[in-house]
């Protein structure tokens, strides 16, 4: 398989693992924001929005403009790789390859306008985060699959699911601590 740069991959991995973590605390708790009683609601409502914005930053370090050092094409400069992770990524998502520009150009639009930068004329909406994992497993789980680099050996949707049980723990703690002192 092709040659990696093992710097620039442990960091994609570094970033992508703290996306997946952000995202599954931004999901968990949006799911969850019904439970919360008025009195704490707007912590967790912020912290939704920082776990978004820190998400969406994140993801865009890797899959954002070719220019990011950590950009997933610089994993490896063969054209080959980039083809299969490429070819990957439209597979696990179901884009085409129009919905994947599209998608890419919605989450890059998002965190130039609000997540990184305050364009206060043009806000674009909070793009469907759903894919964004997806995404991002495709890359982590090609390099996985093929035994390429051997420093995660974990599937990204596997640390996502530990990290949803994670933020379930202690949303569930705060729920039924909160529920039981406004008895």
């Amino acid at each position: 398989m092709d040659e990696l740069s093992d710097d620039i991959v442990a960091n994609q991995f570094s970033v992508l693992y703290e996306y997946s973590r952000s995202f599954a605390y931004f999901r968990t708790i949006s799911e969850t924001l019904d439970q919360i009683n008025d009195a704490n609601k707007q912590y967790w409502i912020h912290s939704h929005n920082i776990f978004l914005n820190d998400g969406i930053l994140k993801w865009c370090k890797v899959f954002g403009a070719d220019s990011s050092k950590i950009h997933w094409k610089k994993a490896s400069p063969s054209i080959r790789f980039h083809s299969l992770i490429r070819e990957r990524i439209l597979a696990n998502s179901g884009f085409t390859e129009n919905e994947w520009k599209d998608y890419h150009k919605e989450m890059c639009d998002f965190r130039n306008t609000y997540s990184a930068h305050r364009d206060i004329e043009d806000f674009k909406p909070v793009p469907m985060m759903d894919k964004s994992l997806d995404v991002a497993s495709s890359f982590i789980d090609f390099i996985v699959d093929n035994n390429q680099w051997a420093g995660h050996p974990q599937h990204l949707k596997e640390t996502y699911s530990q990290y949803v049980l994670e933020i379930q723990s202690v949303l569930g703690s705060f729920i039924e601590k909160n529920n039981s002192n406004s008895l």
